[in-house]
Parts: C-alpha cells; sequence; structure tokens
C-alpha cells in the first residue's frame, strides 16, 4: 500500500505546482496588468465625482447669479425711468428754483459747468446759491436726493449763518442718460 501512496503523493504534488504555476501566471499577466487599470479607473472615477461636485456648485452660483441678474435688470430699468435721457437747461434751473421757493428759499443764482461724458452717461455740476432758513436747506438737499424729474447728488454745501437769514452754496450734479 505504501507503494501506491508515493504515486498518489507525487501527482498531489506535481498538481499543487501546476496550480501553483497557473496562480502565478494569472497573478503575473492578468491580475497585476489589471490592478494598475482598476487603480486608473478609480482615480478617473474619484477625479469625475469631484468636478461633478464643482459642478453642482456653480450650477448653485449660476442660478443665484441669474437671480441677481434679474434683480439688476429691474433696477437698471427703474433708472432708465428716473434719469433723463436729454439735457434741458431752462427746465433744470426750474426745477431747482421750484423746489427752493417750496421750501420756503429764496433762489440767487445758479451756475452751470459744462457737461461731461462718462461712458454711457453724461453729468453736469451746478453751484447753487440761495438764502433762507438753515432748516428749509436740509429740507432742499434732501429734496434734491430724491430727485423726481433729475437725479441730483450732493457734492458739497457751505452754509454761512447771518443774524436772521442763512446764506448757502450748494455744488449739485444732474445725470442724463445719452
Amino acid at each position: 500500500m505504501k507503494k501506491q501512496s508515493k504515486p498518489r503523493r507525487q501527482i498531489l504534488i506535481l498538481g499543487v505546482l501546476v496550480l501553483l504555476c497557473f496562480l502565478w501566471i494569472d497573478v503575473t499577466y492578468l491580475f497585476i496588468p489589471r490592478l494598475s487599470i482598476l487603480q486608473e479607473k478609480t482615480a478617473l472615477v474619484s477625479q469625475r465625482a469631484a468636478y461633478l461636485a464643482e459642478l453642482q456648485k456653480n450650477y448653485r452660483n449660476y442660478s443665484a447669479i441669474k437671480a441677481q441678474a434679474v434683480s439688476f435688470k429691474a433696477e437698471v430699468a427703474k433708472l432708465d425711468q428716473d434719469i433723463p435721457k436729454i439735457v434741458d437747461k431752462p427746465q433744470i434751473m426750474l426745477t431747482v428754483y421750484n423746489l427752493a421757493k417750496s421750501n420756503g428759499i429764496k433762489p440767487i443764482s445758479l451756475k452751470f459747468e459744462p457737461l461731461k461724458e462718462q461712458g454711457s452717461y453724461s453729468s453736469m455740476t451746478m453751484t447753487f446759491f440761495c438764502s433762507g432758513p438753515t432748516e428749509n436747506m436740509l429740507t432742499l438737499v434732501e429734496q434734491f436726493q430724491k430727485g423726481k424729474i433729475y437725479l441730483f447728488a450732493l457734492n458739497s454745501i457751505n452754509i454761512n449763518q447771518g443774524n436772521q437769514q442763512a446764506t448757502a452754496s450748494m455744488s449739485i450734479t444732474a445725470y442724463f442718460y445719452k
């Protein structure tokens, strides 16, 4: 019986050796090359996932930017209505004088400076001299900045207090679309 077990053992060892050879060939020629391919694909998938996350974040930003653009368009439409498109010096003079008179201020003079071109709009600075109560002058300044016909910006104001009335020199700028 011992004689039969030796060939069996040899066959068993030979089978294990053949199996180990096949395993070594499989690992060397099939698994290791596929492992590098799997690692490359895994890196590519993680890179794509990061890119997708960035795109989704940018889409949220894009939606916010779209909403902001809509609000800016509404502001531009409002400014289009508020800012006149032509420079009408007599009308500006009437507006300033009427605002002053309605606040109990006596207009003295209004001096226009040359029109300045600034991109898509123009501006014109004016110097307005007037006299009256100080509180009324401050009310006038507030009405200039909330103008209904013209958009005025107050550059400077110099108020000299007298014995009964104050005199003021105001530098204001009116803005117009071209």
